[in-house]
Formats: C-alpha cells, structure tokens, sequence
C-alpha cells in the first residue's frame, strides 16, 4: 500500500521548486479509490469523517486513513496544508491536504525504486524521462551528504 501511495505522489503528484512532488487528498483518494472500489472515495478532510487508527484494516478492507496517518507519523509520508480550500461533501469547507515523499521513504526506498515499482505493475519499461529527472537531481543530494558529513 505504501509503494502504491508513493507512487501516486511521485507520478501524479504536482512537482515544486525543489524537486519534491505532492498530491492533494482529494487526488489521492480518488486515485486509491479507482484500484479499490472498497476503499473511500474521499479523505478524511472532505467528509468529516474521523479517523479509526486503531487498525488498519475494517472487515478485511484495509483502513486507507490509518494507513496514510501512521505512514505519516513514521516519515514515510509528508503532510501539508495546500494553502487551499476545499468543499465538504457534508457542507462547510476545510483546509485541503497535500502529500510528498518522507525523509524516510526517500532514503529506504527511493525515487528510482518508485518508477522501477510503477513500471514493473504497468507491465512496462521505466520512464526514461523520470529517470534522466532522478539522475540531474542526486548528484546534488549526494554532494549535500558529502558536505555534511565533512562538517
């Protein structure tokens, strides 16, 4: 679930200026929802509806808000506040949430492994074009680390 949920963010996700790509709740849900037809169509944040960490799965259906929550807390995933509004469907408004890659997943898993992982489930060769993407950004990650680690 969770290579799943990293690649939504990586390949659908909205990239920023620092390389980093995120997704909007919404976006995810819907696309998570589409594998899965058991699994919400929405957030959290657009129903109102509170989230059950106490297991990740109901009734043999895994629990995506508890999954995405402890995915959270353990820095697999990042979570932010878009800055904008979204529409509840039980009326009212609430922040909409984003979400990126985590130190954690970054460094366990990895944005190569993410692309291998989507083209290995399409049946297909990896995306060159998101590979060449991953390869101008590490050297710079890896002479950040050198620095680091020299101080």
């Amino acid at each position: 679930f969770l290579m799943v949920v990293l690649a939504f963010t990586f390949c659908k996700g909205n990239p920023k200026s620092d390389g980093s790509r995120w997704i909007t709740d919404a976006d995810l849900y819907r696309l998570l929802h589409g594998l899965d037809e058991s699994l919400p169509e929405h957030p959290p944040s657009m129903t109102n509806r509170k989230i059950d960490t106490s297991s990740t799965t109901t009734n043999d259906t895994p629990n995506a808000d508890a999954m995405i929550e402890r995915f959270v807390t353990l820095d697999y995933l990042l979570r932010d506040k878009s800055g904008e509004k979204a529409n509840c469907i039980t009326g009212g408004e609430q922040d909409e949430l984003i979400y990126s890659m985590g130190p954690r997943a970054a460094m366990e898993i990895g944005r190569k492994q993410i692309v291998y992982f989507c083209a290995e489930v399409m049946d297909e060769e990896a995306d060159p074009t998101m590979l060449a993407e991953i390869e101008e950004t590490e050297p710079e990650e890896e002479e950040e680390g050198q620095t680091n680690a020299s101080q």
